[in-house]
């Protein structure tokens, strides 16, 4: 009888294997080849492969937010150039939203920021749209990043891996930190958006090159 048992959790096994269970299913975009983004929500202005930029240069307070939802564990890798010389600084971020038509619903982030002193200050935190958009921490720290390159011609690959409400950020392959999703992100859904924020020189500025989800779960168009 165990050897009949241990014959059929073989075959359940290699047949879950066999139907996708245990291999993620792929959703990408690389900036460096779309000619526009019309497909996504945003606001604001971007430059996409126009005036010597080769990929997503987001503006000023500006955000574009994809045109898909997962559900379940997944994998998000975005990979971009940093120019970020000593004296300045600046901000970008990925997020993510929920299904919801108004994407300014409860939502999850994480942040990195480079600053004068030359340390990053990254972190993840949620908003509650509900109570005057508060803000509330959910990792903060700051330091030198020696793992992110800042010289504007050495791509970055930041990871995202969601495994339930457990979230684990690594930069370049060097875990930074991990986090819980607290109780402000209401919705079992997820759609990322990323942002820019303003460079102090003028000269600094961070480009996005591809956005790439492995997921385990389900994905829908919105």
């Amino acid at each position: 009888m165990k050897a009949i048992r241990i014959v059929a959790f073989i075959l359940v096994f290699c047949a879950v294997f066999t139907i996708g269970g245990c291999k993620p299913k792929l959703w990408s975009v690389d900036f460096t080849t779309v000619t526009d983004l019309d497909d996504w929500s945003g606001d604001g202005t971007y430059l996409l492969n126009d005036g010597g930029v080769v990929g997503l240069r987001l503006d000023e307070d500006s955000w574009v937010l994809a045109p898909v939802v997962f559900k379940g564990n997944f994998d998000l890798t975005v990979v971009f150039a940093l120019l970020g010389k000593s004296g300045g600084n600046g901000a970008f971020e990925v997020g993510f939203s929920g299904e919801e038509e108004d994407i300014h619903e409860t939502a999850a982030y994480f942040e990195l920021i480079e600053t004068a002193s030359e340390d990053v200050g990254y972190g993840a935190y949620e908003i509650d749209w509900d109570d005057d958009h508060i803000y509330h921490n959910l990792f903060y720290d700051i330091g030198p990043m020696p793992s992110m390159h800042f010289d504007g011609s050495t791509l970055n690959t930041l990871l995202i891996n969601k495994v339930g409400d457990h979230f684990k950020v690594y930069m370049n392959g060097t875990l930074l930190f991990e986090y819980n999703q607290g109780q402000y992100y209401d919705s079992s859904f997820y759609s990322v958006w990323i942002w820019g924020g303003s460079f102090s020189n003028v000269d600094d500025w961070v480009v996005f090159k591809s956005i790439k989800v492995e997921y385990w779960g389900t994905k829908i168009d919105i």
